[in-house]
């Protein structure tokens, strides 16, 4: 069943289905196939495979142009691109998403090693990747060592793989996940049941993973993880802002036989880790109603397939709502997001339908004639009781009378 997406793509969470699967890659062994399509970067002579990299220390970085904390390593990766050309190390950035988003942002952010499109997202499965950026690993013998960190990723691991140390790379790099990184060891098998919640160290990126009795965050702020823990937008939590500011790490896990208590464990976590209470109100609010004055638009599509999945990708040059059979509430819920304003879908159409919308990033208030312009949809501003989630302090019980 597909889940909601109320974080924003700090999360990098990449589609609204199941995270943090079982991974099926084998370290020390060789790297999956790397059968890119299309090439942007270089464009004369790309390489068809491992067979054109052998000898060479490659770089796999999973990544996307509406993904902050990727936008955020480019640096990192163009800095390691330099002080390694010609030693023998490749970086490859591989994307999933079309060739004029990515062109049009390297016009503006260039990246300094390949380019590389998945254009149909076989790549990304083969090497499992859920959530980015997300950093593989292979040595020049071909073999993948890890799928780590972008930050991981060091001068010195560089050095140490051209060199030839590979064990030593082992234990500098253990395969990732992001509860390795918040325990600092992967040795501890997983407890019957385990609550943490604690402040993080400083970090790269925010990452969370989610299965049916298992959920792991790095860096998550307080409203996301309230967001998260009761399947609720952002934009109608209301909570102190003493409780901005702050990141956690957080960890929950529970026997599979008791999967379906997460949600409360979590959100019991939450309240007595910081003295909360949780209620819900009704609130008359200002909101934006979305509707379609000339009813059904051709730009809203029978599906072409089952399995209804909705995803919104924001970067510097492009933005993009889209959803594949979902109904009318779904772009409610995208738009409210991107707005900051609670969103009431009132169009009437019923079903489900394929969908997808563009703005401009810079502009957010472009989606407004945009969801006119491309759906035939209009968003007028109204009042609507409205449910709130209020998170606010317990109260200090009254003392006892003697």
């Amino acid at each position: 069943m597909c889940r909601r997406l109320w974080t924003a793509c700090v999360w990098a969470v990449l589609a609204t289905g199941s995270l943090a699967q079982e991974e099926p890659l084998e370290p020390l062994k060789p790297a999956p196939p790397l059968n890119i399509k299309h090439w942007i970067q270089p464009r004369e002579q790309p390489p068809s495979g491992w067979q054109d990299l052998s000898g060479k220390v490659v770089v796999i970085e999973f990544w996307a142009t509406w993904c902050g904390p990727c936008v955020a390593a480019i640096p990192h990766l163009n800095e390691l691109a330099r002080k390694f050309q010609n030693r023998g190390v490749q970086i490859i950035s591989v994307s999933d998403e079309e060739a004029t988003t990515v062109e049009k942002f390297l016009a503006k952010r260039p990246i300094e090693g390949w380019v590389a499109l998945d254009t149909d997202g076989s790549i990304f499965n083969t090497y499992a990747v859920q959530a980015r950026p997300r950093t593989a690993l292979v040595d020049a013998r071909g073999n993948l060592l890890a799928l780590a960190d972008v930050d991981q990723v060091t001068d010195e691991i560089l050095e140490q793989l051209l060199a030839g140390n590979v064990d030593a790379v082992r234990r500098k790099l253990p395969r990732p996940s992001i509860e390795t990184g918040i325990r600092g060891t992967e040795a501890a098998p997983l407890a019957t049941l385990e609550v943490l919640i604690r402040p993080s160290k400083p970090s790269f990126s925010a990452l969370m993973e989610r299965s049916s009795n298992h959920l792991a965050a790095r860096a998550m702020d307080l409203k996301s993880a309230f967001a998260n823990a009761h399947d609720f937008p952002h934009t109608r939590i209301v909570m102190p802002e003493w409780l901005a500011g702050t990141v956690y790490d957080i960890l929950v896990n529970l026997p599979k036989d008791q999967a379906r208590q997460l949600p409360t464990i979590f959100q019991q976590a939450l309240e007595t880790a910081f003295g909360l209470r949780v209620r819900r109100e009704t609130r008359e609010s200002d909101v934006f109603v979305l509707v379609a004055p000339q009813g059904k638009s051709a730009a809203l599509r029978e599906p072409a397939g089952t399995g209804g999945m909705s995803r919104i990708e924001k970067g510097l040059v492009s933005a993009s709502a889209s959803a594949t059979a979902m109904p009318l509430g779904s772009l409610a819920s995208m738009l409210e997001e991107v707005i900051g304003r609670p969103v009431v879908d009132e169009t009437g159409i019923a079903g489900v339908y394929d969908y997808e919308l563009r703005w401009d990033p810079q502009k957010p208030e472009s989606v407004l004639s945009a969801a006119r312009e491309q759906l035939g949809l209009e968003l007028r501003e109204a009042k609507r009781p409205i449910e709130f989630l209020i998170v606010e302090p317990k109260p200090t019980p009254a003392p006892s009378k003697p």
